[in-house]
């Protein structure tokens, strides 16, 4: 409360003037204990599933190894089950995810993976004895190159289209070196080598143009 005295008039004047009480300001903060509180908090599970997907690199190494030593004629099925290999444990990983199911699955995960390793593997050791067990003797065509493509990216890929010697099939579509892909001309014949395969898996082998 604040007063003022004026004078003037006959009489000095006395004003008395309330001044509203200053506001409090802030901000109470509560403290409470949820039923989880004190709980140990998960560990963050990026770098566990990040090391469980190492474990398929040397699979699909050694199979797409395979597949360029002794490449196959019809090679998309076993590309089909190398892919297939390599997403399960990832497509049931994502699952779990999504499930938000407990810490306890990562050891179910881990199994999945490392069978899913253990396969590819398995598909890359089957492919290097299919070509490498194989004592058949090779025989040879001499079909027409059709076209020529160059797929660029990290590595450059080289195809060469050529006419099918194979019943109820127009083209066969071979990835072949940087040489192959020079020497060969559209319109003229190349020889091409086949194998029977130890495990009936045809594949081809050198490609020349004489």
């Amino acid at each position: 409360m604040l007063t003022y005295w004026l004078a003037g008039g006959a009489a000095p004047c006395k004003i008395k003037i309330k001044m509203p009480k200053r506001p409090r300001f802030g901000i109470e903060v509560e403290r409470s204990k949820g039923p989880n509180f004190g709980a140990r908090p998960l560990p963050a599970a990026g770098g566990v599933w990040v090391l469980h997907i190492l474990l398929l690199v040397p699979g699909v190494f050694v199979s797409l190894l395979a597949l360029s030593v002794y490449p196959l004629l019809d090679p998309r099925r076993m590309m089909g089950f190398l892919l297939g290999f390599f997403l399960l444990p990832v497509l049931l990983q994502m699952l779990t995810i999504l499930r938000k199911s407990p810490g306890n699955d990562v050891r179910w995960g881990r199994a999945a993976y490392i069978g899913s390793g253990l396969a590819l593997l398995l598909l890359g050791l089957l492919l290097f004895l299919n070509g490498g067990l194989d004592r058949s003797h090779g025989n040879t065509v001499r079909p027409t190159v059709v076209r020529k493509t160059v797929i660029g990216g990290r590595a450059t890929r080289y195809h060469l289209w050529v006419s099918s010697w194979r019943p109820g099939r127009i083209l066969e579509d071979f990835n072949v070196g940087s040489r192959e892909f020079d020497r060969a001309v559209v319109g003229k014949p190349v020889t091409v080598e086949l194998h029977n395969g130890f495990f009936g898996l045809s594949w081809r082998g050198t490609i020349s143009t004489q």
